[in-house]
């Protein structure tokens, strides 16, 4: 049961960030009656088709990042950190090799500028990274 996109632009003091098949919602204000259960500050729901889990605590600078243009990892999935820098510019970047999709990545990297991010995947001995001016190729040496 995932909330409209409307519902959720109409309420900036929440983040709406897609985990694969579900939403995650975090809470950064006062307490809140938007959904069937109560979120209070510091505190995050994940909503899912099946199911709403009961709040849990959330790292809310990290949720947050984004309202800095921060994108915040923590061992994630490389498919996962290029789904979040596309999201935010339009030379996308693609990953060629599937193999590549659970590389993990952590750290902290601007959202509209993927330098940083592609200066760490050139270092890896193992990735190739091709680049146009329409998009960004990663691959295996």
């Amino acid at each position: 049961m995932e909330a409209p996109p409307s519902s959720m632009t109409a309420l900036p003091e929440f983040r709406r960030r897609p985990v694969r098949a579900a939403c995650c919602l975090t809470h950064r204000q006062a307490r809140a009656n938007r959904a069937p259960v109560f979120v209070s500050a510091g505190e995050q729901v994940t909503v899912t088709d099946q199911a709403i889990a009961a709040p849990a605590p959330a790292d809310v600078a990290v949720a947050i990042a984004w309202v800095q243009h921060r994108l915040v990892f923590d061992a994630s999935r490389l498919s996962d950190v290029i789904d979040d820098f596309n999201r935010y510019n339009t030379r996308q970047i693609h990953i060629e090799d599937k193999a590549l999709d659970d590389f993990h990545v952590s750290g902290v990297y601007s959202s509209p500028d993927p330098a940083s991010l592609l200066r760490f995947l050139r270092s890896q001995a193992h990735i190739d990274v091709v680049e146009t001016d329409r998009e960004v190729r990663i691959g295996r040496k």
